[in-house]
């Protein structure tokens, strides 16, 4: 015999022994929010907004100016003209970017027919062999059942009707 207690058994070869590790800790589900703003992102403080106030304006104005400048000098039908040129460029942009979404629509679309359907197909037949087997057991193993139970129920009720001992008065 071997000197190990019976309690007490090596695991096979290649296998670690099992050493049980302590849980790691369970978050709360209804733990409440932290505090700050409802929207996400980082909470301004009220020099920051200020700073971002001052600089919108800042730049609003600088933008006037240079309207004025421009104007002035004679050079705004320049800017204007620029101006359509981008937005022209920024409309043939957005029209080849559109048809690119067409085209990764097209795709997807391509793909669902391809992996989808035949997943589809697979999940209707599976469905119609389950209804078929479960008409196949309630046609050959519980309507027979039932039918055998009811009638030894009948004939157990018959055997006693007809062996009944009479109750003295």
């Amino acid at each position: 015999m071997d000197n190990q207690p019976d309690s007490v058994t090596a695991p096979p070869m290649g296998v670690a022994p099992y050493s049980p590790s302590p849980l790691p800790p369970v978050p709360q589900p209804f733990s409440t929010p932290p505090p700050g703003p409802s929207g996400g992102g980082l909470p301004l403080t009220r020099g920051q907004f200020i700073g971002l106030i001052v600089t919108f304006i800042v730049m609003m104005v600088l933008g006037l100016l240079f309207l004025v400048w421009l104007q002035r000098v004679g050079a705004l039908h320049i800017l204007r003209d620029i101006l359509v040129i981008f937005l022209a460029f920024e409309s043939i942009l957005l029209l080849i970017l559109m048809g690119f979404v067409l085209l990764q629509l097209q795709s997807v679309i391509q793909y669902l027919n391809g992996e989808v359907r035949p997943i589809l197909n697979n999940v209707q037949e599976s469905v119609s062999q389950v209804t078929s087997t479960s008409n196949f057991v309630r046609e050959s193993v519980a309507e027979p059942f039932i039918e055998a139970r009811s009638t030894a129920a009948g004939v157990s009720q018959t055997m006693r009707a007809l062996f009944r001992r009479p109750s003295k008065p």
